[in-house]
């Protein structure tokens, strides 16, 4: 499921960022985590660049950082699920 891929992403630590500029480490681990044991899969691979850049521009990098860090603690964060689906839906799926 893609919300669980979105949960693993190891963020890198600095300033906080607006929308449109996640750290390149962030987008990298992103597309890596969505593309799973398909990484030559063209098609996921395109999916996978949508979903980040629509991540990208619909959620400032502070609050991707936060929800990350919210669930590596355990918990479950509906605005997460619901960008994730939204950002699902534009890309396709």
């Amino acid at each position: 499921m893609m919300v669980a891929l979105c949960l693993i992403l190891p963020l890198a630590a600095g300033a906080a960022r607006g929308a449109g500029s996640y750290p390149r480490e962030t987008i990298e681990a992103f597309l890596a985590s969505c593309q799973g044991n398909e990484p030559l899969n063209a098609v996921k691979e395109t999916y996978c660049r949508c979903m980040i850049g629509v991540l990208q521009s619909h959620v400032p990098y502070f609050r991707f950082a936060e929800w990350e860090r919210r669930v590596t603690a355990g918990e479950r964060v509906p605005e997460l699920d619901e960008e994730v689906r939204a950002a699902s839906k534009e890309c396709g799926r």
